[in-house]
């Protein structure tokens, strides 16, 4: 939970725990275009900071974010280092949105490094670019590049999103990610996803996705049935979602 203060018209101020201003996808299922989530969501961003917000309405096109958290995913304080963070909201048109969030600081989950066990700056930079090119398409980017004391990871994403009928949408998602120096990731390699997703409404807010997924790395890392292990994951995945509006 946070507290939010509306300091003045264009000022609001929040303090507790909150998600992060990162990624192109959220934690509520209804609020993506796939079901399943992508690598860079789950493994190259955080997903929640404790601390302090203050989010600056400086235009009907831009928005001004800063935080003072502590770390990443962590709510209590592990050190006496704070993490800083700048976001910026940009919407030229109303078919064009920018999001920009850059993020440093040494207070990182226990404070661990991968290289050493000393502490470390950690610092993360977020951009997703999204364009409403007609009422039937929607096109989105994502970009994310993290660094660990001398270590780096990064990773793209682009999606798809046509909606020919009301009810039925289709979604696309493709990813790369390269975190062969094995940072904040933990994969330690270079990895691709392919995802499509069928989405149907049933209800006014009951939704069924119906989804195929293909996961690809350079060593074999995903098990098989037959105890061998293989660099591709092809799965099938049918989800219900129910959203309160």
């Amino acid at each position: 939970a946070y507290i939010s203060v509306m300091a003045s018209d264009n000022l609001t101020i929040d303090f507790g725990k909150f998600v992060t201003p990162h990624g192109a996808e959220v934690i509520e299922s209804q609020g993506n275009w796939n079901y399943t989530r992508s690598i860079l969501f789950g493994y190259a961003i955080p997903f929640y900071h404790t601390g302090l917000r203050a989010a600056l309405v400086a235009s009907e096109q831009l928005t001004l974010t800063g935080f003072i958290v502590n770390g990443w995913n962590n709510s209590s304080e592990t050190n006496g280092d704070k993490t800083f963070a700048a976001a910026m909201a940009l919407t030229p048109t109303d078919q064009l949105t920018w999001y920009a969030t850059v993020m440093t600081g040494k207070d990182f989950g226990d404070g661990s490094s991968p290289a050493d066990g000393e502490e470390d700056l950690v610092t993360l930079f977020d951009t997703t670019l999204s364009f409403a090119a007609s009422d039937m398409l929607s096109l989105m980017a994502n970009f994310d590049y993290g660094m660990w004391g001398d270590v780096k990871w990064w990773g793209v994403a682009g999606y798809a999103r046509i909606q020919p009928q009301e009810d039925w949408a289709l979604a696309g998602r493709v990813e790369y990610i390269d975190d062969s120096e094995g940072g904040f990731m933990t994969i330690g390699e270079k990895a691709q996803s392919f995802t499509l997703t069928s989405d149907h409404t049933v209800l006014e807010d009951l939704i069924t996705r119906i989804e195929f997924r293909l996961d690809k790395t350079e060593s074999d890392m995903f098990a098989k049935d037959d105890g061998t292990f293989a660099n591709t994951q092809p799965g099938v995945t049918v989800g219900l979602v129910y959203g309160l509006n």
